[in-house]
């Protein structure tokens, strides 16, 4: 009878602790089955293995033997600010630059069999044509990468506004996102598409704040990391995000027009230059040509 007590503590702290790594461990489990959901429904939302193209998957081959594994992270974040978020977007931009450097080899041959000029000359020319390989999908994706974002920082100041006006409404913040991204695609397609993805993965599971980051991640603007930080504080501190929206939209139209006035001082010197060399050219010749041609006569 002595010995019951404590066979009734030792019963209850096993089953305590049996009930504490059960529950770590299905939580461990829940989440690893969403992270493989969220996994499987980014690929076939951004073009999964299963609907990649046979030409895909040869570049993507090429670039992974290239790089020898996985490639760099400042590759991964450039391929993925330029809108493609495939894993394997980075493969298939190194697999394209070695394509595109292999068709100009056979530059230096032809060169030298179908023209007159000399080896220098041929070896110029193959030297210049294999930078322009090289250096023609980075030209590419830096334009790309450039068009998002000024097409995200353009329309950006929109969306916030509308989402100050659902949520001052009543809706909540994760339907209010929804609501404007949906209403954003008519104008501004790739914004729209970011705010869905994220919209998705608060509906498998992340947390708004993981999904805010990864948004801020994936498109690489300064405006929306930092509209991300202000909701996130936020949603931390309680405070009105109608008014935070409010105040944050003020000051982004701020500076929309301080940029757009920069933009407009800088014209002034931008025009100079073809003014001195094509308009003012043209100018002298039309106010001083008769002169000139009268005073020729008269010297003659």
């Amino acid at each position: 009878m002595d010995m019951a007590p404590m066979m009734v503590f030792i019963l209850t702290f096993v089953s305590i602790v049996a009930i504490g790594i059960a529950a770590l461990v299905y939580r461990a489990t829940r989440r690893r089955q969403i992270e493989s959901r969220l996994a499987q429904v980014e690929d076939q939302l951004l073009g999964g293995d299963k609907h990649v193209s046979f030409g895909l998957r040869m570049l993507a081959g090429i670039g992974s033997a290239v790089s020898m594994g996985p490639t760099s992270e400042n590759l991964r974040k450039k391929v993925s600010h330029a809108g493609f978020h495939a894993r394997w977007a980075p493969h298939v931009f190194l697999g394209i630059k070695i394509l595109l450097i292999l068709a100009a080899l056979p530059i230096f041959p032809a060169l030298k069999l179908s023209t007159g000029l000399s080896t220098p000359g041929v070896l110029l020319l193959g030297i210049l044509s294999l930078l322009i390989a090289f250096l023609l999908p980075d030209l590419v994706l830096n334009s790309r990468l450039k068009a998002r974002r000024v097409s995200i920082r353009h329309h950006l100041p929109d969306a916030v506004d509308l989402l100050e006006v659902c949520v001052s409404a009543g809706i909540g913040l994760d339907m209010a996102w929804n609501m404007v991204g949906d209403e954003i695609r008519r104008v501004c397609p790739i914004l729209a598409d970011e705010m869905t993805l994220t919209n998705l993965e608060i509906h498998l599971g992340s947390t708004q704040v993981d999904a805010m980051r990864h948004l801020s991640e994936r498109t690489g603007v300064l405006e929306i990391s930092r509209l991300v930080a202000v909701l996130v504080q936020s949603e931390r501190f309680g405070t009105s995000i109608a008014e935070t929206l409010c105040t944050f939209a003020a000051s982004m139209r701020e500076g929309r027009s301080m940029r757009a006035e920069e933009a407009a001082e800088k014209m002034s010197v931008m025009m100079l230059l073809p003014m001195v060399f094509f308009i003012f050219p043209a100018v002298f010749i039309v106010v001083v040509g008769p002169a000139a041609m009268i005073l020729v006569k008269l010297l003659g």
